[in-house]
């Protein structure tokens, strides 16, 4: 199945710290750094399916560029950095929302199986982003911004890393929608609180 896929994310990054290629390099602005980081970011993050497998209808690449453009300093410290990027972070995910379709089959270990009745999704009604935690990103990214003995290909490599994890680990959707209990009890509310794919 398509979904996060770490190395999109590095291909995009690694174009903005490869001046040996034509076409990339550092850009030229702090408006074009801003634009082609928020830009690299909703490349990933676009391909993020829910537990049901369904596709990002709406994430915030225009949230991830405001909360850039509001922190970006020529005189940042690793601290301003890692704040504003987590901030960024949690701006593109709050508020999204997943395409309805495909119903949750099964939760294995991804999802925190909520309701009552059966808890089997019989009805999907809403899949949206409830919960955004860009603590332990921002920490992540406070070492590598600290570190400057490395820096290049295997540095984006590590901060890319940072924003996978975080992605995987710390957006949280909740799906809901209505159970298989039939009537007259039934269908009961059911929600699931899952990570992203």
């Amino acid at each position: 199945m398509p979904g996060l896929n770490e190395q999109t994310l590095l291909n995009e990054i690694l174009q903005l710290v490869d001046p040996g290629t034509p076409g990339h390099g550092f850009p030229a602005s702090r408006s074009a750094a801003i634009t082609a980081w928020s830009n690299a970011y909703d490349t990933y993050a676009g391909a993020a399916l829910d537990a049901s497998d369904d596709n990002l209808s709406f994430g915030g690449p225009s949230g991830f560029a405001s909360a850039l453009s509001s922190a970006w300093s020529s005189t940042w410290t690793a601290a301003a950095a890692a704040s504003a990027f987590s901030s960024a972070f949690e701006a593109y995910w709050t508020g999204a929302t997943f395409a309805i379709g495909t119903l949750i089959s099964g939760t294995g270990g991804e999802c925190e199986n909520q309701g009552s009745g059966t808890r089997i999704f019989a009805v999907e009604l809403t899949s949206i982003v409830s919960v955004v935690d860009g603590s332990t990103l921002y920490s992540e990214l406070l070492n590598e911004f600290e570190d400057l003995d490395d820096q290049g290909a295997d540095k984006a490599a590590r901060i890319v890393a940072c924003f996978h994890r975080a992605t995987s680990a710390d957006v949280l959707v909740l799906i809901s929608g209505l159970d298989t209990t039939p009537p007259p009890t039934g269908p009961l509310p059911v929600t699931n609180l899952c990570h992203l794919f």
